[in-house]
């Protein structure tokens, strides 16, 4: 079979390192947990979704469960019952309007808080809302091999490794219909050179019914000439062609699964460049439109702080901080948390302002009054880290930071003699005060000083 992702890129490496397919995704506790779900039938949930929802039979069972779980954790259970548990008996064409509004992310997180809204949401009757919801994000058309519950996982249901869940892997390994981390590719990913190796005896017309990715585990993100296989999609294959084998008529049904497989892989593979081309485009729109909501966001937060007085240069000492960098537009109840968080800082930003301002004025009223003096008459006065020590001084630079001091009233300081006058009297008893205190200068006698010469 031709292989239309080398024939594409014309045998030439393509990097895709530094290309990350970054959706909107939603928490999750396993990233497969909707993989394997087929439109047509409902899925039962894991043991650990139905122990939140179901009630103990037995006495001995509730008690047991009452001990392992927290009062916090029954507490948000509780309500969260409370909230969601009407939503189902809503008349049906009713809920599936309201659901058909939601994002995608916000179904996939729905459909996990109970076992109703599962139920209800991976029925073939839910199927338009799925619809709806993926194109109302741009999204290509869903492909032959996935549900449309498949599919919005793949691209919104978190970015968690499906074989181990390790959390932020941003890349779409759309050939393998999975999110896979290194140390998992590592493991899981089968080179089409080792296949005789890994699985001696197996025909290797098996890989050509196989969907493959051309990245590897030991490829540092880099696409190769080589085909890698995920391993469980080939033990599934051997597993399927063996239980053909006991078919009534085995050879029909093996060549009916040879060519069913070999023209799913083929659209898979086929298709593989227009998803990824489509991921990355749809990543940098959202990298652009995350910016322009946090650059809204920085200009919304900085109208709410200048509407209660503060000007530019103060609070743009909160501009880095991670609560105004963020990209969620701001409410009026979000602006209520932010002030609480960042007012503090930007008030200690205006009173550093203002004691630079109110410390300028002096230094300049200062200077002009020096200047009115002989120079041999400035030895006598205060420098000017001396002069804020000064009671009248110190009256003015902690005045209230919203009280005005005009320019004047530093002038006045010293325009009267008075001020100055302490601080000279105070340094002259000081020197004074060491003087007295020392020891009187030795006196030399004759025979001192000719001891010395």
């Amino acid at each position: 079979m031709p292989d239309p992702q080398q024939s594409s890129s014309s045998g030439v490496r393509r990097s895709t390192r530094t290309r990350t397919t970054r959706l909107a995704t939603v928490p999750q506790s396993k990233p497969e947990e909707m993989a394997d779900v087929e439109s047509s039938e409902l899925s039962e949930l894991s043991d650990e979704e139905s122990s939140d929802f179901d009630e103990p039979t037995h006495r001995g069972k509730r008690a047991k469960l009452e001990v392992k779980v927290s009062p916090k954790k029954r507490v948000v259970s509780a309500r969260r019952k409370k909230n969601l548990s009407l939503l189902p008996t809503v008349p049906f064409d009713v809920l599936m309007e309201v659901l058909a509004r939601l994002r995608v992310a916000d179904i996939i997180a729905l459909s996990r808080t109970s076992k109703e809204f599962r139920g209800l949401l991976l029925s073939k009757r839910s199927i338009s809302v799925w619809k709806a919801a993926l194109t109302a994000e741009g999204c290509l058309e869903c492909p032959a091999d996935l549900s449309e519950p498949e599919y919005a996982v793949l691209l919104f249901g978190g970015t968690n490794c499906y074989n181990c869940g390790t959390k932020g892997i941003q890349r779409i390994d759309f050939g393998l219909r999975r999110r896979l981390c290194v140390s998992c590719m590592k493991v899981k990913l089968v080179s089409e050179k080792r296949f005789d190796t890994l699985f001696p005896g197996s025909d290797p017309m098996l890989l050509e019914l196989i969907p493959y990715t051309h990245i590897g585990g030991y490829s540092h993100g880099h696409s190769s000439n080589g085909r890698f296989f995920y391993r469980d999609d080939i033990v599934k294959t051997q597993d399927t062609l063996k239980a053909l084998e006991r078919a009534e008529d085995p050879k029909t049904a093996t060549n009916e699964f040879y060519k069913a497989q070999r023209d799913r892989t083929w659209a898979i593979i086929s298709t593989i460049r227009k998803y990824e081309t489509w991921a990355e485009h749809t990543a940098d729109r959202k990298v652009v439109e995350s910016k322009s909501r946090a650059a809204q966001r920085w200009e919304d937060i900085q109208q709410r702080f200048r509407n209660i007085g503060y000007i530019d240069e103060d609070i743009a000492a909160i501009k880095s901080h991670p609560n105004v960098k963020s990209d969620t537009p701001l409410t009026n109840q979000g602006w209520g948390r932010v002030r609480a968080r960042l007012e503090d800082l930007v008030l200690e930003a205006k009173k550093v302002r203002i004691d630079k301002c109110r410390s300028a004025a002096l230094s300049d009223a200062y200077t002009k009054y020096m200047r009115t003096l002989r120079p041999t008459q400035w030895a006598a006065l205060p420098r000017i880290r001396e002069l804020r020590t000064l009671a009248e001084v110190q009256t003015l630079l902690q005045r209230d930071i919203d009280a005005d001091i005009a320019t004047d009233e530093f002038s006045d300081l010293f325009n009267d003699d008075s001020t100055l006058q302490t601080w000279i009297d105070g340094r002259q008893r000081y020197l004074e005060s060491v003087i007295a205190s020392s020891e009187p200068f030795p006196k030399f006698t004759g025979d001192d000083l000719m001891w010395i010469l």
